[in-house]
């Protein structure tokens, strides 16, 4: 915040000062905003965020520790909330993304309005065994492929999330495709 001394401004929110806190909400709301929105790509989804990161900063700005600007702060808080909220999303979409990024098509059966039984525990289990590929993979290969191909996130913004290259996103993801690839050949007979 320009101008301002960000220690006393910290203390004043600290101290559960209200109008720090509008300051603080019409300095960054639109960068905020903007954060979120890039992840969640839904202007209402991503308000509602937006409230959510203001609410856990005025929650929390206590234990705001100094180690990075109270922005690279903010920014994070309102990045996790977004991945958050990405998470929460509706379950149908995220399996279908899932099974058309990584070209599992012949897993599933087309889904009807009104899923039978044996659907439902048909879906149930495709959906464990893409956790299962999932969680076989490395973890820095399981979180570049989750953003990416379930989240959403574009090759740079895995990197800038991760705080790696776009060149080492890349190659994560494209690893990450290649052994899941392996394991379905490996684990699974339904798909051979």
């Amino acid at each position: 915040m320009a101008g301002v001394n960000e220690d006393d401004f910290l203390k004043r929110l600290s101290e559960g000062d209200n109008l720090a806190f509008q300051e603080l909400f019409v300095v960054y709301k639109d960068k905020v905003l903007q954060i979120c929105y890039r992840f969640i790509l839904n202007q209402e989804d991503a308000e509602e965020v937006m409230q959510d990161v203001f609410l856990e900063v005025h929650r929390s700005v206590s234990s705001f520790r100094g180690e990075s600007s109270f922005s690279t702060w903010l920014f994070r808080i309102a990045t996790t909330k977004s991945l958050d909220e990405i998470k929460r999303q509706n379950r149908k979409k995220r399996i279908q993304l899932i099974k058309k990024s990584l070209g599992l098509d012949s897993l599933f059966n087309t889904a009807s309005e009104n899923p039978t039984p044996d659907t439902l525990i048909e879906t149930k289990e495709n959906i464990r065994i893409i956790k299962k590929a999932l969680d076989s993979l490395p973890e820095q290969q399981r979180i570049a492929i989750t953003l990416s191909k379930i989240e959403g996130a574009s090759n740079s913004m895995v990197a800038e999330i991760m705080g790696i290259t776009t060149v080492a996103a890349d190659s994560l993801i494209y690893r990450a495709k290649k052994n899941i690839i392996k394991y379905f050949d490996n684990k699974s007979p339904i798909i051979k």
